[in-house]
């Protein structure tokens, strides 16, 4: 609609092959966008929110200022951005492949939003909200075109049992949101939406992701030209509303539902408290800082830019607004808004979080060597170690961080100093040690750095590492055959010069990972697969009966960890019996749905 256009393009290789290239020092990439700060006389909105977004820990489109000559023709002022998509160093997930059409690959990844359909795509589903004006969701990778009907029914089918959970105020771990959203991400999506009183958050322009293994995420952020005040078409970016509840744009039932429910909106409080503060990220004395160092460095492109553009730089506009003033206004609504939110969201005397425990973080084999038998990534393994004198419950708990995914299974229990192992390739790393892991992790380990955090169902922090093959940390642990293993449970595992490179063989003495033997078997009800797992005995055989003694199947597995393909089995709930080798067994109900 506006005369100064926004655009999207490729870098290409002279045959029109993809070529990735560092833009103005940009990651590499071949998609990219060009942002014309449509209705934005300030030039700042998207560039301060998603600078925000990636200071809170979230990734968000990086960007740099840039003057755009098309064709010979000054065009003006614009934001070189990068496009959302699934890449190493924008969008870090799992790239699903047409073929993934069942558990565990069809669990991811995605990146879906909710959005007007202009481009042409189609609606995948519809959530009716609160204004009648429905929310559309489109699949933005796969892209409508690529996604099958299956992985589509997918992850709608996420997004279903998170409007239930969030309806029914279900914050159990185990059958409630918990259970199925990031939380940390959608509250960090919620506050910044919020802070901006973006008119087009939760309808337009909302992006989700999620990986394979992991949980749904909100984000990354998009779109923030009609944030801070600014509405080119209503007066709907107010300093005193919450957009979740404001007018025609509310998008799914389950944003109001979340912010309703306690256990969501302490976190929501207490988060908003932290960044707040004098000197953190959200408070309005640092970002006004920062946003008079860019108002100084873009001052003459942005009158080159009003020059360019004068008489018809909005359509909508009642007034042409000067960069300086533009940029006044944005401040001035932020700390308006501010005063606002802190009379909102207040941590209540009932708002308490768990007291953590010292699970430690305490060998990491981040880039074995190859074998004869398998590749060196088949061998990758982290340890995780209960260092107390209490017995923990990690349900719920899981690996945050993208690109590298593993959620406990329920009611497991780590006893005090138990030591256990995840792997990359469960049956790769029980041949190579003689002994089975305790789980089998998703994504694997960078071979240069990776952010491993252990968090609990709501997102709390129980450990942190971000290990590296330079610096501090030791340099023999890369590709020489050694693992990192940390000096001192005591000691932070964050610092790499509290690890040392160990080439000690791991053994099954050292991982007895329960005094009495654990069957898990999930997901139960099982629709497509079931994973049976057993933690200190191998498994012999399965068989699987119906309530009438039929058998129904019966397989020699001689494994720790296997799955059994359901799809062919009716809809019942049956009796699985598992014989192990020292001979003893053990019995199951499993509904197949």
């Amino acid at each position: 609609m506006l005369p100064k256009k926004p655009l999207g393009f490729t870098t290409l290789n002279p045959d029109n092959t993809n070529d990735n290239e560092s833009l103005l020092g940009l990651p590499k990439e071949n998609d990219w966008i060009l942002n014309s700060f449509a209705f934005d006389p300030s030039f700042i909105r998207d560039y301060i929110s998603y600078e925000l977004a990636r200071k809170m820990g979230n990734y968000a489109s990086r960007g740099e200022f840039c003057e755009l000559v098309l064709n010979g023709e000054y065009q003006g002022l614009y934001l070189l951005q990068e496009k959302l998509k699934v890449d190493g160093d924008r969008v870090n997930i799992k790239k699903l492949d047409p073929t993934d059409q069942s558990e565990p690959e069809i669990t991811g990844g995605y990146i879906i939003k909710c959005d007007k359909n202009t481009g042409g795509d189609s609606v995948a589903w519809s959530d009716f909200t609160n204004t009648g004006v429905d929310a559309n969701y489109i699949h933005d990778n796969p892209n409508p075109t690529e996604i099958t009907s299956t992985q589509s029914d997918y992850i709608r089918g996420v997004f279903i049992s998170l409007n239930t959970a969030a309806r029914q105020s279900n914050a159990n771990i185990k059958t409630g949101y918990p259970s199925v959203i990031d939380i940390p991400s959608f509250v960090d999506f919620i506050l910044l939406n919020e802070f901006a009183s973006n008119v087009d958050a939760y309808q337009f322009s909302t992006y989700f992701h999620k990986d394979r293994n992991g949980k749904l995420r909100a984000g990354p952020i998009w779109d923030f030209n009609l944030t801070y005040g600014m509405d080119a078409f209503s007066n709907r970016s107010r300093s005193s509303v919450w957009q979740f509840t404001n007018g025609d744009n509310e998008g799914s039932p389950f944003w109001k539902n979340l912010f309703e429910n306690p256990e969501f909106n302490c976190y929501l409080a207490k988060r908003w408290s932290e960044l707040s503060q004098n000197g953190e990220i959200l408070h309005t004395g640092t970002i006004h800082n920062r946003i008079d160092e860019l108002s100084e460095m873009l001052s003459e492109a942005a009158e080159r830019n009003n020059n360019k553009w004068e008489g018809q730089r909005s359509l909508y506009l009642y007034e042409e607004v000067s960069h300086s003033k533009g940029v006044d206004d944005v401040k001035s609504f932020m700390d308006r808004r501010t005063n606002w939110l802190n009379e909102q969201l207040v941590v209540s005397g009932n708002c308490e979080f768990p007291t953590l425990p010292n699970l430690v973080i305490s060998k990491i084999h981040y880039n074995p060597i190859d074998t004869i038998d398998y590749l060196g990534e088949d061998l990758e393994y982290i340890e995780i170690t209960n260092n107390s004198d209490k017995e923990v419950d990690v349900t719920g708990y899981y690996f945050r961080e993208l690109g590298f995914t593993y959620s406990f299974p329920n009611d497991t229990k780590l006893a005090s100093d138990q030591k256990i192992i995840l792997a990359s390739n469960t049956e790769a790393y029980s041949s190579h040690y003689g002994f089975a892991p305790f789980g089998e992790f998703g994504r694997g380990l960078s071979n240069k750095s990776e952010k491993l955090e252990l968090v609990d169902a709501f997102g709390n922090v129980v450990d942190f590492v971000e290990y590296q093959d330079s610096g501090l940390w030791p340099i023999d642990a890369d590709g020489t055959g050694s693992h990192l293993e940390l000096i001192d449970l005591n000691t932070d595992n964050n610092i790499g010069s509290n690890w040392k490179a160990t080439k000690n063989s791991l053994s099954a003495a050292n991982y007895n990972y329960a005094s009495e033997n654990k069957l898990v078997v999930f997901p139960n009800p099982a629709h497509e697969y079931v994973y049976i797992s057993s933690s200190n005995k191998t498994v012999k055989q399965y068989e699987l009966y119906d309530w009438s003694g039929r058998l129904i199947l019966k397989s020699d597995v001689h494994s720790n960890n296997f799955k059994v393909n359901t799809t062919a089995i009716s809809a019942n709930t049956y009796i699985l019996k598992i014989k192990f080798n020292d001979g003893t067994t053990d019995h199951s109900k499993l509904i197949v749905q």
